[in-house]
């Protein structure tokens, strides 16, 4: 019998590792069954066989791909089913038919034994381990078999070590400990409980919340935090629960700052306003974001931030980020986006950095800000990535849009490709796709101009040679009032470009100098009659001695005329040449 770890994120033919726990003691050294029952960070713990009267646990890293055994000193079996922070929780015997319960501090070496209540108490085991709230508390799930029978339980131990026992009674069983219910608990997160019951040979599970066992750092109200610099809520280690509003205003301020194993549940809203602010920040070793609300943060700031320290950091996001993101702790970072992820401020040019694997679900969505001259938003990732979703791209305001913007990158190579892609505010006549290289997503953008339905010839050929200019040169920056029409606007700009209208100003000016041409035409043809008048009228006035010096005969007259014409051009539908009504006076 094997036993087997299952990476989601992986690529398809490299998510499964078979585990083979090492051989055994010299007098039994085959080992014959691996079963592994958790995992936290690094680790896996479980159990395996040598031989079926004894059970050896062991501590498997999966960085080395190496396996540890943890039997308790002086255990003759011993099992491990759970494994939280720096905590292994499990089972061993001391000798035949005496159980006893353990938790295992990996810093110090030193295992704590527990014994459930109850009378004559032969077996106790823990079935799963997580954190009780707060620093080096936590959370178990126990069976339990002592003269009345078998019993489940969930157990808080604080920080001192001190357990808290509450029985998980199912009521359909029952008087607990009768031979027609078998209760187990077998998982727990939070106050949630799980496990099964077994009543008169049917198997059934149980969901069950036990008040007040978890105890984390929680905010139901409003919090505004103006210090610089500090964070309105800061633990070491602690979890934090935030269901209301927290808002830091100051310069450099932080939301909420967690330390190592700390885990952080958003399901309200979480913001930084001031400049360079932080909405969560993650410190330490294998720190957790769990976000189901908002995190906001400004575009010179962070929505998410890793500390130099952070190591392992586990990001899950189902709500919506709105901010940067720096998650830099190492190859072991995790960062799954079932949400919304981007900036939604205006502007562009924002550089998204995670390390370690990125997984984007098929409920997930990207979204990546593209402006003018090639400037867009961009997810780097150190590391592998694993893409299904939705890539959202926004066009910003402006002209002068690149052929190419690279959007994505990840440096230990891609797997899967989105499923959508969605455009807002892009140019009616730009269209737009992705392209996948081995470690890169880019975003292709080609006009289309010249295929806009409803268009003539003119407009086509027109619209043909602009996408010409897009397409294989430098762009269309010498048309900068193209990107800011709408598709029912772009017809008619292509007419003005093809020159149509010039033309009909050309012949508005054409026919006006015609008419011009012909009323001076014909004054020429009335003073060609003057002349013979003029002469006789001079000889009159000599014979009359009547002439005055300085030409009392002068050759002038006054002159009116009135001009005018119009002419209609119909539109050819043809050539998309338009109408026109021409008239001058």
């Amino acid at each position: 019998d094997l036993g087997y770890l299952f990476d989601g994120a992986n690529a398809p033919g490299q998510q499964l590792t078979t585990l083979v726990a090492p051989s055994g003691p010299a007098n039994s050294p085959n080992t014959i069954n691996t079963i592994a029952h958790s995992t936290f960070g690094n680790q896996v713990v479980g159990n395996f066989d040598t031989r079926l009267a004894t059970g050896n646990a062991f501590l498997y890293d999966i960085p080395s791909n190496t396996f540890t055994t943890i039997n308790r000193p002086g255990a003759i079996s011993t099992t491990a089913y759970g494994v939280y922070g720096n905590r292994i929780a499990g089972g061993s015997a001391a000798g035949p038919g005496l159980s006893r319960a353990y938790i295992l501090n990996q810093d110090t070496g030193v295992y704590t034994t527990y014994d459930a209540p109850g009378t004559g108490t032969v077996v106790t085991h823990f079935e799963g381990i997580t954190s009780g709230g707060r620093a080096n508390t936590f959370n178990l799930v126990a069976d339990s078999v002592d003269a009345t029978g078998s019993h489940a339980w969930a157990v808080h131990v604080d920080e001192a070590g001190i357990a808290t026992w509450t029985e998980l009674a199912v009521p359909l069983c029952g008087s607990t400990g009768t031979s027609a219910c078998v209760t187990s608990g077998n998982s727990i997160y939070g106050n949630t409980a799980i496990g099964v019951y077994v009543k008169d040979g049917v198997t059934s599970s149980y969901i069950v919340n036990v008040p007040g066992l978890y105890n984390p750092i929680t905010n139901s109200g409003t919090l505004t935090f103006a210090t610089a610099g500090t964070a309105a809520i800061a633990s070491n280690g602690d979890d934090i629960v935030n269901n209301g509003s927290i808002l830091a205003t100051g310069a450099g301020g932080v939301g909420i700052s967690s330390g190592t194993y700390g885990v952080v549940t958003n399901n309200g809203t979480i913001a930084a306003s001031g400049s360079g602010g932080v909405g969560v920040q993650l410190t330490g070793n294998f720190g957790t974001l769990l976000n189901y609300g908002t995190i906001n943060a400004p575009t010179n700031g962070l929505a998410i931030q890793t500390g130099s320290s952070a190591v392992g950091t586990l990001v899950f996001n189902a709500g919506v980020i709105n901010g940067p993101v720096s998650v830099n702790a190492g190859s072991f970072a995790r960062f799954e986006n079932s949400g919304w992820m981007g900036v939604t401020a205006a502007g562009a040019g924002v550089t998204h950095q995670i390390s370690g694997t990125f997984a984007q679900t098929s409920m997930g969505t990207l979204s990546l800000r593209v402006a003018p001259n090639g400037v867009a938003d961009q997810l780097v990732v150190n590391g592998v990535a694993r893409l299904a979703g939705t890539m959202q791209t926004v066009f910003q305001p402006g002209t002068g849009f690149s052929k190419s913007y690279n959007l994505m990158t990840a440096t230990g190579g891609l797997t899967g490709t989105f499923s959508t892609l969605s455009t807002e505010n892009l140019p009616a006549f730009l269209s737009a796709s992705l392209a996948y290289g081995s470690t890169n997503v880019t975003l292709n953008l080609q006009s289309s101009l010249g295929t806009l339905p409803a268009l003539g010839t003119n407009q086509i050929a027109v619209g043909q040679a602009l996408d010409g200019a897009f397409n294989s040169g430098s762009g269309l920056n010498a048309m900068p009032g193209l990107y800011s029409l709408t598709a029912n606007n772009i017809g008619y700009a292509l007419t003005v470009l093809s020159g149509s209208n010039a033309s009909v100003g050309q012949s508005n000016a054409v026919i006006a100098g015609g008419q011009f041409a012909t009323l001076l035409a014909n004054r020429a043809v009335t003073r060609r009659a003057q002349p013979q008048q003029a002469t006789a009228e001079l000889a009159e006035c000599i014979a009359a001695d009547a002439c005055q010096a300085g030409g009392a005969v002068a050759n002038w007259s006054a002159w009116g005329s009135a001009f005018g014409g119009a002419q209609w051009l119909n539109i050819d539908p043809g050539t998309a040449a338009p109408a026109a009504q021409q008239s001058i006076g």
